[in-house]
This record gives structure tokens, C-alpha cells and sequence, in this order.
């Protein structure tokens, strides 16, 4: 995936190979913060980032390409 690839583009490509997929926003004192979730066959990578496009492309990453994050 290049990298102008939407947060959509990073879920839907996810979601396609079987991932099952779950987003959600904390907020913490000092702002908020992303964090996106794909779980597939008891394996599951979570990230959290400054923005939602971040969070998504950091979790692609690390379940197909195995880059850690």
C-alpha cells in the first residue's frame, strides 16, 4: 500500500483478509488518542496514535508486513 492510502483504504484492506476490525477515541488530559484493533484467529494488534489514519496504518503494518509498532 503506498502511502496515500486513506484510514478507510487501511480498515477495508484489513477487513478483507479476514481481520475483524474496532476503532475507539480516549481522551486523556493531554488530548485524545486513537486507537485502532484487528483481530483475526486469536491474534490481535492493537495501536494507538496522534490521528486515525496513523493508528490504522500502524496496525496494517504490523499484521502484514510484521513491522513492529
Amino acid at each position: 500500500m503506498s502511502a496515500d492510502r486513506t484510514t478507510d483504504d487501511y480498515r477495508a484492506a484489513l477487513e478483507a483478509a479476514g481481520w475483524g476490525t474496532t476503532f475507539r477515541i480516549t481522551f486523556h488530559p493531554h488530548g485524545r488518542e486513537w486507537v485502532a484493533v484487528a483481530v483475526r484467529g486469536g491474534r490481535d494488534v492493537e495501536r494507538r496514535a496522534a490521528s486515525p489514519g496513523a493508528a490504522w496504518r500502524a496496525v496494517y503494518e504490523q499484521a502484514f508486513e510484521g513491522v513492529p509498532g
